[in-house]
């Protein structure tokens, strides 16, 4: 045994010996790296050197020191701080970002990275082309921009970080989305968070405040989410697209909003615009105050917006009570108005539960809000310094719940009482009915018999009856025969009278017709009458005109005879008398034919028409 033990003595001294004034490597645990001075176990000069070294998916775990260097990470690992306080990446000023992640599901934790090159392009950590990415618990200043995502998208974490005292940018997002910036204090930096053409992000928990100029400007970028952000900058906002400004009917607090809560919940009645079309329609009345209280194994976030100064948050369980306790001080330089909606996971606590205020219990409204997951109560104090203490036990739930199944149960039985009462009340009835069916079921019976002689009777006659319906039957038929022969009869009778009455009204129609031509020859042989008798009072009238006539003619003739001696003037006038004559007697004879012509024409014309 003690030849073995020398032999591994010597071993170990001569590795020792050739091993003096080298680093290397030794994994102290299964994939984890160690990075340190040459006097530890197992260690890297620099954090570059083990990132060059390490393989995918493994971490680096650096103590506490100052490493002035860059480092590149081209490779999918966890990088761990020992403390962000004292564990110090320094880039020295040199030109480039201190802190370059060229690739997806990088965990980066722990730091303080400061000191990166002065270009605008320089950053004290760089996403570039990543997702998944984790940048968590850092503190980040002295640098030119304090944390970039350029061209990474979906998942990629920025939260818990101090970012402050950075030259441009305290955080610059380039064409990224789906992203998610939370819980980070983004102060005194000259613009707290720049957004340019990036969109789908999501900023919230985070206090952004003291930034010389703008808290938050977004630049061609649209869609991204902000709530429970605390605004107190030059210029809170600016953005020329709309955003959505709030979550869950909470917004932001911002420095310079004064609109009033008039229901008194903790949330501004008005609006706060940032740009056309685009507002913050809840705004906080106070800051959001986070606390992380981790219980059963399980971190939850307990919520406060207040217009006070929240200090000393504790959370404690009492074991043997089975309590669980909240305690904060609220701090307000108005002594008469201060206020704080409490925000509380029912996982941690569920309603009800005691509030004390300064010591004394009081009773805080209740508000009813969209998250099932949590509960939330509105408390309103006087004075410049208050304490408030939230007690949940869970044997005070018991007891409520308890309290509640009596209530539940109280009500029940009440509701029985009076189903019995009312059972009863109809038990009673219902006999009452029983023994009145029994009476009408012997009536029954009795009528049952004289029904069923009835019916006997009823059908010895339902038999003489069916034979009177046989022979009604046979009656029948033979009236349908009869019937059909005179329904045929009916026909030829309804087609003759049809036949008739198409004649008569056409000897109706000539009759009228011959009345009318009867009528109108009437008519006209009247006054062919009346023609007649003027025809002939004329023709006696020139009769006795030309019998005249004839007699003077006579005397002149006997005259023209006697006085055949006479003068020509004589002569000429017995002359001019026959021509007369002459005339006249051709005028009667041309006027009595034409009066017997039209005559005889009028008799032929009604003729025609009295024989048509």
């Amino acid at each position: 045994m003690k030849k073995v033990f020398l032999t591994l003595l010597i071993a170990f001294s001569l590795l020792a010996l050739f091993t003096r004034g080298y680093k290397f490597s030794i994994r102290a645990e299964s994939n984890r790296l160690i990075v340190g001075d040459s006097g530890g176990m197992g260690v890297f000069g620099t954090i570059q050197s083990a990132v060059d070294a390490a393989s995918p998916g493994e971490t680096i775990f650096v103590p506490n020191g100052n490493y002035f260097e860059h480092v590149f990470i081209n490779k999918s690992l966890t990088l761990v701080g020992e403390s962000a306080s004292a564990t110090i990446i320094d880039g020295q000023g040199v030109s480039g970002s201190v802190v370059w992640i060229y690739r997806s599901n990088v965990s980066f934790s722990g730091f303080t990275v400061k000191g990166s090159g002065g270009s605008a392009s320089d950053y004290g950590v760089l996403l570039d082309h990543s997702s998944g990415s984790i940048v968590s618990q850092n503190r980040i200043f002295g640098n030119t921009n304090g944390v970039g995502l350029v061209f990474s998208n979906v998942n990629n974490t920025v939260t818990d970080n101090n970012i402050t005292s950075n030259s441009i940018n305290g955080v610059y997002v380039f064409s990224s989305g789906d992203n998610i910036v939370s819980s980070n204090n983004v102060s005194s930096n000259f613009v707290g968070l720049y957004f340019q053409q990036s969109s789908g992000n999501t900023v919230s928990r985070n206090i952004i405040s003291s930034n010389d100029l703008d808290g938050i400007y977004l630049s061609s970028s649209y869609g991204n989410v902000f709530y429970h952000n605390n605004f107190d900058n030059a210029y809170n906002a600016e953005s020329e697209l709309p955003n959505i400004w709030s979550y869950g009917n909470e917004g932001n607090y911002w420095s310079d909003y004064h609109g009033q809560d008039l229901n008194s919940d903790g949330i501004g009645d008005t609006p706060y615009d940032i740009v056309q079309n685009s507002r913050d329609n809840y705004p906080l009345m106070g800051r959001f105050n986070d606390f992380k209280v981790s219980f059963d194994g399980v971190v939850n976030d307990l919520e406060i917006i207040s217009n006070s100064s929240i200090s000393s948050f504790t959370f404690e369980t009492v074991p043997e009570r089975r309590d669980r306790i909240v305690h904060f001080n609220a701090f307000s330089l108005n002594s008469s108005a201060g206020f704080g909606r409490i925000s509380i996971p029912i996982t941690l606590m569920t309603y009800p539960f005691i509030v004390l205020l300064n010591d004394e219990e009081v009773t805080p409204k209740l508000l009813n809000i969209n998250d099932s997951s949590r509960t939330c109560t509105y408390l309103s104090y006087s004075g410049t310094n208050s304490s408030i203490e939230i007690i949940y036990s869970e044997i005070l739930h018991l007891y409520y719940d308890l309290l509640d199944k009596y209530n539940n149960l109280q009500g029940n039985f009440s509701v029985l009482n009076s189903t019995y009462a009312m059972l009863i009340e109809n038990f009673t009835k219902l006999q009452s009915d029983f023994a009145a069916l029994n009476s009408l079921y012997t009536s029954l019976q009795s009528d049952f018999q004289d029904l069923n002689t009835t019916c006997q009777s009823l059908l010895a006659n339902f038999a003489n009856l069916q034979s009177d319906l046989q022979n009604l039957n046979n009656t029948y038929n033979e009236l349908l025969v009869g019937f059909g022969s005179l329904q045929a009869n009916l026909t030829s009778l309804s087609d003759s009278y049809n036949s008739l009455l198409n004649s008569y009204n056409s000897l109706q129609s000539s009759f009228s017709v011959l009345n009318s031509a009867y009528n109108g020859l009437s008519s006209g042989y009247t006054l062919l009458q009346a023609q007649l008798q003027t025809l002939n009072d004329t023709y006696h009238t020139l009769f006795d005109n030309y019998t005249r006539l004839q007699e003077e003619f006579n005397s002149l003739n006997s005259s023209y005879y006697g006085s055949i001696l006479g003068s020509s003037e004589q002569a000429q006038n017995v002359r001019n008398l026959m021509y007369i004559f002459a005339g006249m007697t051709a005028i009667f004879i041309i006027t009595t034919i034409y009066l017997s012509k039209k005559a005889h024409t009028g008799l032929k014309f009604k003729a025609r028409s009295l024989e048509e």
